[in-house]
């Protein structure tokens, strides 16, 4: 049986922060305009430099930390403690590019993962590298009671429709990785680049942009609530693309 590692609620909270825009709107009862500070719908736990330091001392350190509590269930452990406590509708946990230390942990609390990709070979070489440990983090979850679905599904970004090429990778995903992938691409935009630098949502910015995520947000929740729906839903429409390829072939 696993140590479990015991989280403070009101050590937690101080690191929770509500990130907030700059906007300018009409002051009330005034016909001045000014700017203002306005809350976005969600919450942060924000990184730190430092952080790259934790992975570095965790492999050293080796599988237990010197407490003896088991590293892979820690972000599990912080997860939980959030979930008691506060009333999200869905806490995302994002990882850095590399199946270190810290994304293991962060795919063993994890109840859905998702997998970006860019849309090029050697990204999609790294996903069947990801998918085996994604399997094995399903199985050990498992082993412990915890629930946990495994990958959801591949999400393509960087797509323009403007590249042939893009359509012919996304058909080779479709294809040759079992795992479903969403019918929604986050496409390629020097829109996200300077919404980042400007401290805002791309979202905000760009309004296909925006139209992206909202699907996207669609799909996922789709995914969660049926998944056998989900699994038919992504196979119907491989055989679209499949049908329609062949199609052109014999024209």
């Amino acid at each position: 049986k696993r140590e479990i590692e015991e989280f403070d609620w009101e050590d937690v909270k101080n690191f929770i922060y509500t990130p907030t825009y700059l906007t300018r709107r009409r002051a009330e009862g005034s016909t001045n305009w000014e700017s203002v500070n306005v809350p976005f719908g969600f919450d942060i736990m924000p990184s730190a430099l430092p952080l790259s330091l934790v992975e570095l001392q965790m492999a050293m350190a080796g599988s237990k930390t010197a407490s003896g509590k088991i590293y892979l269930y820690y972000i599990y452990d912080l997860v939980k403690c959030i979930k008691e406590n506060a009333d999200y509708d869905y806490i995302i946990i994002d990882t850095p590019p590399a199946l270190g230390a810290l994304t293991t942990c962060a795919m063993m609390a994890a109840e859905a993962i998702i997998v970006p990709s860019n849309l090029d070979i050697m990204s999609f070489r790294g996903i069947q590298s990801f998918k085996e440990s994604a399997d094995y983090i399903q199985e050990t979850a498992k082993a412990q009671g915890i629930e946990h679905r495994g990958i959801l599904g591949i999400l393509l970004s960087l797509y323009s429709e403007r590249r042939s090429v893009d359509k012919a990778l996304e058909e080779y995903v479709h294809e040759f990785y079992p795992t479903p992938t969403f019918q929604t691409q986050i496409r390629e935009s020097s829109d996200a680049k300077r919404a980042n630098a400007n401290g805002m949502l791309f979202a905000q910015i760009n309004k296909k942009a925006k139209a992206d995520f909202d699907k996207l947000v669609d799909e996922i929740e789709f995914a969660l609530k049926d998944p056998k729906a989900w699994e038919k839903k992504t196979q119907e429409l491989w055989e679209k693309i499949k049908a329609e390829r062949e199609g052109e072939v014999n024209e």
